[in-house]
């Protein structure tokens, strides 16, 4: 996840989150793009910070992070890892985790993301969307189901209110957040 033009998040099978600062020095000047020979030319960097997610279980294959959402206007960072939870992290010069939440609905949590106009948060999973509202003090989680059963939310994404959920078969289905309902095809005029 950008935070910036030259600051980035990545999160790791190894159930940890890796803040990277890129100097845009690095790669102008000092380093070639491409060698004599035409081949690319790289350069290594490493990361500014890097914070274990909290574990839930000892199990090595529960500790992978799978997605990550960024909160521009709150500098905040949520991270969904496959043991079923949602982490807030603040997200600056370092990460501070914020909270860790048990999400209702844990099972292939694979998808996240964020809605600054709402300060909204959505978690795909294999049959719901978790909506995540932290605004209040306190932890407020609603959820739809996503009308195609067991066959995974694969996708999130916000456009203002509506959220833009991809299934493991293919469909789009687009939700209307504020009037809690899906969106309808209307059947066009036959002429």
């Amino acid at each position: 996840a950008w935070m910036s033009d030259t600051v980035a998040v990545s999160g790791s099978r190894d159930g940890t989150l890796a803040l990277w600062k890129i100097d845009p020095d690095i790669f102008q000047g000092s380093i070639a793009w491409h060698s004599d020979a035409g081949l690319p030319v790289y350069a290594h960097i490493r990361p500014r910070d890097v914070e274990n997610i909290p574990r839930a279980s000892t199990n090595p294959s529960n500790r992978k992070v799978r997605a990550l959402a960024f909160s521009a206007k709150n500098q905040e960072l949520g991270a969904v890892s496959l043991d079923g939870y949602f982490h807030l992290w603040k997200a600056q010069n370092t990460l501070s985790r914020l909270l860790s939440i048990r999400l209702p609905y844990c099972r292939e949590n694979v998808c996240l993301t964020y809605c600054d106009e709402l300060s909204l948060y959505a978690v795909g999973s294999q049959s719901h969307v978790s909506f995540l509202d932290l605004r209040q003090g306190h932890q407020s989680i609603r959820y739809l189901c996503s009308r195609e059963g067991g066959t995974g939310v694969r996708s999130l994404s916000f456009y203002e209110h509506i959220v833009t959920v991809g299934t493991g078969h293919g469909s789009l289905l687009f939700y209307d957040v504020r009037a809690q309902k899906f969106l309808e095809e209307r059947a066009s005029a036959s002429p």
